[in-house]
């Protein structure tokens, strides 16, 4: 499994306080909020909240930028906490007279949801600003908040696969431009962050975020025996088996009705140990799942196959 955006909202365009509408839902794990201010490199905002619940800022915010074409921008995160029913406001409360915009992403997934990383070394006059952001082998969902010395839109696009439309918006300053953008795929190592112009003025806040899904830390395919106590390293099992299950899977899909489910011997946080049963699967290639008591999985299974003998007795195996 991992996040998803539920819905996207953005405010106005003003220099009064920020709002964005939205109805919460049970599915709701998390909110990121993005906010673009022009001109002034001054702390315009108060506070961010949902409701009466303060949304803290990310550490580091805000950034600013004061080479010509001056901005900052703000993020902030809610992971456990956030409403999950009725009618809801996020507000941003502003001190200052400068122009903002206000960005929010909602966020579902099985699991509660976990600010991993955040990246703030796009900060200078350049040509075509690029970062790599680097998660920690969980899939990651990536935005970024943007200030950029082109005025017009045109003057600045997002990278492949980065969204700056329906999910991210980008907006006319006239003499800057500011930019929400979000990622359409979901990583599980590292992404490529930042957006194409030509030499001027580049400021990014990045943020990457993941749900708590069973993460597998296997580097490579492994190989098994039927019959053979296997131990999986990784995190967030969690701590105890409750209605959680290994199992094994002809299809990279933990849902497939031929998935063969293993004998848990030990279960812990950060390891699970299990006995092979090869059942009805052919040798290979085939995927485990570990999946856990809120139904939440690794992604993508993790590729094994089963083999009559090992070369080598130590964890590099190989068919004869």
């Amino acid at each position: 499994m991992a996040v998803s955006v539920a819905q996207f909202i953005s405010s106005t365009n003003v220099t009064t306080n920020l709002t964005a509408n939205y109805t919460a839902a049970s599915t709701d794990k998390g909110l990121l909020v993005f906010v673009v201010q022009t001109i002034a490199v001054t702390n315009d905002i108060t506070s961010v909240d949902v409701g009466a619940t303060n949304i803290p800022a990310v550490s580091g915010s805000p950034i600013t930028i004061s080479t010509g074409d001056n901005g900052a921008v703000y993020a902030y995160f809610l992971g456990s906490g956030v409403p999950t029913s009725g009618a809801q406001t996020v507000t941003a409360t502003v001190s200052g007279a400068s122009t903002k915009r206000m960005a929010v992403y909602r966020l579902t997934g099985l699991t509660d949801i976990d600010l991993v990383t955040t990246n703030t070394a796009i900060n200078a006059v350049q040509a075509d600003p690029r970062q790599n952001i680097q998660g920690d082998g969980r899939s990651i969902f990536v935005a970024l908040g943007a200030i950029t010395g082109g005025g017009a839109t045109t003057d600045y696009n997002p990278l492949t696969s980065w969204d700056g439309a329906t999910n991210g918006f980008e907006q006319d300053q006239g003499a800057n431009g500011s930019a929400v953008y979000s990622y359409r795929l979901i990583e599980r190592f590292s992404v490529l962050a930042g957006w194409d112009q030509t030499s001027d003025e580049a400021l990014a806040f990045v943020t990457a975020v993941a749900d708590r899904s069973p993460l597998v830390q296997w580097a490579d395919p492994q190989m098994f025996r039927d019959n053979e106590s296997i131990t999986i390293p990784g995190g967030y099992f969690p701590a105890s088996q409750g209605s959680g299950t290994v199992k094994i899977s002809p299809t990279d899909n933990v849902a497939d009705g031929s998935a063969v489910t293993q004998t848990v011997t030990s279960w812990a946080d950060t390891s699970i140990t299990f006995t092979t049963s090869r059942g009805v699967l052919g040798s290979g290639p085939l995927y485990l799942f570990v999946t856990n008591n809120d139904g939440a999985y690794n992604t993508p299974g993790h590729p094994v196959m089963f083999v009559r003998h090992y070369v080598n007795p130590r964890r590099s195996r190989y068919p004869l």
